[in-house]
C-alpha cells in the first residue's frame, strides 16, 4: 500500500475546499414548468442515476415512466412519486427485443394519450474484468445492454414519431469511452459506440424533429477490492473538485439537455465527472487487485453472485442424483413428455452420473453456501478402430419402459451414425450427457461458463471436439450461439411407435431432437 500512498501524494491536486468552491446544488435551478408536456421513458430502473433522474424529471412536471429489465421497477416509482406528489409509472422492458419496446411505446401512448417524446437510455450495466479473463459472452451481453439497446430504442421511437412529434433522447454513457480505461475495454468499446451512434444518428434523425446527445458521467469506484480498501475511501481526492459528482447533479443536467432550452443542441456528449478524465482514473488501481479478489468480481457482474464451478468428484454422486430428480427431471421437456418419475429415472440417471464421474470431466456448480446449482455430466467417445479405448455397451434390463424409449431416441435414432457425420480424422471426442442449471439461475451465464470450461478442459486434454444430444430448444439455441453445429436433427413427430402414433410430445414447444458438434482446435493454433 505504500506504493498507492506515494501516489497518492502524487495525485491529489484536488481542490481542498471543495465544499466551499465547488459546493453540489441544493436545489433545482430550474422552473417547474420546464419538461411541462414531456412524456419521459427513464430505462436503467433499478439505477441510482435512472432514480435521480426520474425523480428530476417528475418534479419539474414530465411525466415520467421508469423502465428496468428484470420487473416493473414499482417500489422504485413509488417512492420517486411519494417525493414529488406526481405519479410516476413502471413498466418491465427488454430493450434489446424489438417486441417488448414495441409494446412499451404502445402502453405509453394508451395510458398518457400522447406518445413518449422523451428517451433516457441509460443501461447501468458495466463489466470491469482484466481483458485476458473476457469471454465472448461478456462481449455480446455488453455491447447489447449498452449499445443495442439505445440503437433499437432510438429507431423505435423514430419510426413512430419521426416528422410528427419533437422528440429528445439523451444516452447516458460515461468517461470510459473518452479516455483510457483500464480493466473496462469491453464496457469502454460499448460505450464509445454509443456516442459514435448519437453523432450520426443526430445527424440522420434531425431531419424528422429528432435530437439526440449524451450525458457522460465519471467512472464507478469498487469497494469489493480489500487490496484497494484504503483507496476506496479517499479516491475522491483524485479528483480536480475534491468531491464526488452526485446524482441529483448529472440529473439536472439531464433535465437541462432534455428541455426545449437546448433545442439548437443535437449530438453533443456533454461529460460530468468533476475533471476526473483529465487525471487519474480509479480503474488505474485495480493492477493491485489478486487474481483471487477478480474471480467472484467477475462471476457476480456475469449474475452469478456467490456461484463457482469445480470438477465433479465421486463423492458428489448423490447431491448430483438429487439434482437431477429435482431440477433435470422436472425441466427437461422430453423427460416431461415421456412422463419420467423420481421412481422410474433412478438407475438411468445413476448410469449417466457414474459414466460422467468416471471420465474425470464432469463439473458441478454451487452456489455460496455450497448448494448443488447445476451440472454439465461429461464422458468421452472414441471412433471405433482408432485407440485402446473400447465404448461401453448399455445395458438397458433394469431400466424403466420409458427410459428405455429416451435412451433408444438419443443413441439409436440420433447418435447411431454419429461417426459418419463427425469430420474425418476428429477421432477422440469429449461427449457432453447432461447439462442443467438450476431454473433461478436460467439465465445467470452458468450454462455458458459450464459450456466454455468444458472446451477448455477439451483443448487441454487433446480432444478434438465435443458432441451432445440437444433436446430442448433453449439448449439448441444457446449451442447455436457458440458455435455449435447440428449434424443430425430429427422431428419430434417423426418418432412413432408400431401404431404409427407419435410418442414424444414436449410442452414446451421443442419440436425435435439435433446432434451437436464443436470441433476443438488445438492450443498451440
Amino acid at each position: 500500500m505504500s506504493g498507492i500512498k506515494n501516489l497518492l501524494g502524487f495525485a491529489s491536486a484536488g481542490c481542498k475546499n471543495s465544499q466551499k468552491m465547488f459546493p453540489a446544488p441544493k436545489e433545482s435551478p430550474f422552473q417547474k414548468n420546464l419538461l411541462e408536456g414531456k412524456v419521459a421513458l427513464v430505462t436503467g430502473g433499478a439505477s441510482s442515476l435512472s432514480q435521480a433522474i426520474a425523480y428530476c424529471f417528475a418534479d419539474h412536471n414530465a411525466s415520467v415512466i421508469i423502465a428496468d429489465s428484470k420487473k416493473p421497477p414499482r417500489d422504485v416509482a413509488k417512492e420517486v412519486s411519494d417525493a414529488v406528489g406526481r405519479e410516476v409509472g413502471a413498466v418491465h422492458l427488454d430493450p434489446c427485443s424489438e417486441s417488448s419496446i414495441h409494446d412499451v411505446y404502445e402502453f405509453i401512448q394508451a395510458e398518457y394519450g400522447k406518445p413518449c417524446n422523451l428517451l433516457i437510455n441509460n443501461s447501468p450495466i458495466r463489466l470491469t474484468a482484466p481483458s485476458h479473463l473476457v469471454q465472448v459472452e461478456d462481449i455480446q451481453r455488453a455491447c447489447d445492454s449498452i449499445a443495442t439497446s439505445a440503437f433499437l430504442m432510438t429507431k423505435a421511437l423514430y419510426a413512430r414519431n419521426g416528422h410528427k412529434v419533437p422528440t429528445t433522447v439523451l444516452n447516458v454513457t460515461s468517461n470510459y469511452a473518452q479516455s483510457a480505461v483500464p480493466f473496462s475495454t469491453v464496457s469502454s468499446m460499448a460505450l464509445a459506440a454509443v456516442e459514435a451512434m448519437t453523432k450520426s444518428l443526430s445527424n440522420e434523425f434531425a431531419k424528422g424533429g429528432l435530437r439526440i446527445n449524451a450525458l457522460a458521467p465519471a467512472s464507478e469506484r469498487y469497494k469489493e477490492f480489500k487490496s484497494v480498501n484504503q483507496l476506496a475511501e479517499t479516491e475522491h481526492v483524485l479528483l480536480p473538485i475534491g468531491r464526488d459528482v452526485e446524482a441529483l447533479e448529472l440529473a439536472y443536467t439531464a433535465a437541462f439537455l432534455c428541455s426545449d432550452y437546448t433545442n439548437a443542441m443535437t449530438g453533443a456528449c456533454i461529460t460530468v465527472d468533476g475533471g476526473q478524465r483529465h487525471t487519474l482514473n480509479p480503474n488505474n488501481f485495480l493492477h493491485g487487485v489478486s487474481a483471487k479478489e477478480w474471480s467472484p468480481f467477475l462471476e457476480k457482474q456475469r449474475g452469478n453472485a456467490g456461484a463457482f464451478l469445480e470438477p465433479a468428484e465421486p463423492s458428489d454422486a448423490d447431491e448430483l442424483l438429487k439434482f437431477m430428480q429435482e431440477d433435470f427431471l422436472l425441466r427437461e421437456p422430453v423427460n416431461q413428455a415421456l412422463g419420467l418419475t423420481h421412481e422410474n429415472s433412478g438407475a438411468f440417471f445413476r448410469y449417466l452420473i457414474e459414466e460422467g464421474l468416471a471420465s474425470g470431466y464432469s463439473m458441478v456448480g454451487r452456489n455460496s453456501e455450497g448448494k448443488v446449482i447445476a451440472m454439465a455430466l461429461v464422458g468421452t467417445k472414441q471412433r471405433p478402430g482408432t485407440g485402446d479405448v473400447k465404448q461401453p455397451e448399455i445395458d438397458m434390463s433394469g431400466f424403466d419402459p420409458n427410459v428405455s424409449l429416451l435412451v433408444k431416441l438419443l443413441m439409436e435414432k440420433l447418435g447411431g451414425d454419429m461417426w459418419s457425420r463427425v469430420p474425418e480424422g476428429h477421432d477422440r471426442l469429449l461427449h457432453s450427457m447432461v447439462l442443467s442449471v438450476q431454473e433461478k439461475y436460467g439465465r445467470s451465464g452458468l450454462g455458458t461458463s459450464l459450456l466454455r470450461k468444458m472446451y477448455e478442459v477439451g483443448r487441454e486434454q487433446g480432444f478434438d471436439g465435443i458432441i451432445g444430444e440437444a433436446t430442448a430448444w433453449h439448449t439448441q439455441k444457446l449451442l447455436a450461439k457458440l458455435g455449435w453445429k447440428v449434424l443430425k436433427e430429427i422431428k419430434y413427430a417423426e418418432f412413432l411407435d408400431e401404431d404409427c402414433v407419435q410418442l414424444i410430445r414436449t410442452k414446451d414447444g421443442t419440436q425435435q431432437a439435433q446432434l451437436v458438434y464443436r470441433p476443438i482446435k488445438p492450443s498451440n493454433l
